[in-house]
């Protein structure tokens, strides 16, 4: 009797042994398969926060980009209306032409080595007392392209002692604005600081006069 309880008592002890051997392996099969649920989540949610970080950079950049070319658009849109030209004269005194003002302009870039130019200065002083009422008359002597320097420049306009302002473009700011690329040009500008006509070659009183007259015509009331 004694013989069969132990060999019953030594049964339910292997049973239980087995039942927590099982439960053990069965817990670390489940440890096991854990971890790589795990890292694609982790992985994905990283790949969803890349994305998202490179599409709002993307719309940031776009954005910018847009916020750019506005301002550039709105800068040039005002240049030509907002955008004075500060030239010296022959005293060193510093002289403002402004955009919108209440005549025509007519200027004349010049060199020292170019004989047409300065004959366009000449023609410029016989027809000043014609339209100097209506017409701003201004001599540009372009100092980056002559062989004089500023001083001598300076001497050189007391000499003519021409009757309508004769200014040195020394940093060829003028020069530069009204894209003058030979000597002589003359333009005409009207009250909004536009070019409505151009010379590249000199151009008699006549003809300069006419130009005048039918400018004028369109353009005072």
């Amino acid at each position: 009797m004694k013989i069969i309880v132990k060999y019953i008592v030594l049964l339910l002890i292997v049973g239980m042994v087995l039942n927590v051997v099982a439960g053990c392996k069965k817990k670390t099969e489940g440890d096991q398969q854990q971890p790589p649920i795990v890292e694609n989540t982790i992985e994905d949610e990283k790949d969803e926060v890349e994305k998202d970080d490179k599409k709002d950079k993307q719309e940031d950049i776009a954005n910018e980009d847009n916020t750019v070319d506005k301002e550039n658009k709105e800068i040039d849109g005002k240049v030509d209306k907002k955008t004075v030209i500060k030239l010296e004269n022959e005293l060193g005194q510093e002289v403002i032409i402004k955009e919108q003002r209440d005549k025509l302009l007519a200027m004349t870039f010049w060199v020292d080595w170019n004989q047409q130019s300065k004959e366009q200065l000449e023609i410029l002083e016989n027809i000043y007392p014609l339209v100097k009422d209506d017409v701003k008359i201004v001599g540009v002597h372009a100092t980056g392209f002559d062989t004089l320097t500023k001083e001598e420049v300076k001497k050189k306009i007391k000499e003519v002692n021409y009757s309508y302002p004769m200014l040195i473009d020394e940093v060829l700011e003028a020069q530069q604005k009204y894209y003058v690329g030979g000597f002589p040009t003359t333009i005409i500008i009207d009250y909004e600081g536009n070019i409505i006509r151009s010379f590249t070659s000199v151009i008699e009183e006549d003809q300069l006069l006419d130009e005048i007259e039918v400018i004028l015509e369109k353009f005072l009331p």
